[in-house]
């Protein structure tokens, strides 16, 4: 007989991430602009061209500022998506285009002023398809703990605070050691200062 065969159909799915950016000031959340993002996706080794170990970009961006926290990335190597990207003009959003399925990490590499840098984090963008239909569909859109997939739209969103006010060392970070450190120093003197105490006492 004769007849037609039904055309494969290639769909690449490809997703937008999209972040709202805010503080706290009397327990509302109140948009908060002047942060910029750099998100940075895994690839197989440091040999892909652009790409860049983990320890390379922290070294590169702890150059830039201190106070960025990127401790996120690890030792394997990253290809930076897209950097700089800035906070919306109304304060509250940014975005990131045309992401796929992968592991990344998101670093806030301009921080607001008068606030403490975001930590960054990792997650992973999981993606599963109906792969038998005639026109594949997405069925399922996951972003880790940080985002939240919606499958109707390709978009995974997620919200990102800046705290204001001192920050306290982190435990086993270097702030933390300086602490052990002072009060180690403070505590010998208190056992010399109290002996050379009761030794004068004596003598009298």
């Amino acid at each position: 007989g004769e007849g037609e065969t039904p055309e494969d159909v290639n769909i690449v799915f490809t997703f937008k991430v999209d972040v709202d950016k805010y503080t706290t000031i009397d327990g509302e959340k109140v948009d908060l602009t002047g942060a910029n993002f750099t998100l940075y996706k895994e690839v197989a080794d440091a040999e892909t061209e652009g790409a860049k170990t983990g320890a390379a970009i922290k070294a590169e961006l702890a150059a830039q500022n201190a106070a960025i926290k990127a401790e996120a990335l690890k030792d394997d190597a990253y290809y930076e998506i897209a950097a700089e990207v800035k906070v919306d003009a109304d304060g509250d959003t940014f975005s990131f285009e045309g992401v796929d399925d992968g592991n990344y990490v998101l670093v806030e590499t301009t921080i607001p002023e008068g606030y403490n840098a975001w930590n960054a984090e990792e997650f992973t963008i999981s993606a599963e398809h109906d792969i038998e239909a005639a026109q594949p569909q997405l069925t399922q859109l996951t972003g880790g703990d940080l985002l939240t997939g919606y499958v109707n739209t390709g978009i995974l969103h997620g919200e990102i605070e800046n705290k204001s006010g001192i920050e306290l060392p982190e435990t086993g970070g270097i702030g933390t050691t300086i602490f052990y450190i002072v009060g180690g120093l403070l505590a010998v003197a208190a056992v010399v200062l109290l002996i050379t105490k009761k030794r004068m006492n004596s003598a009298e």
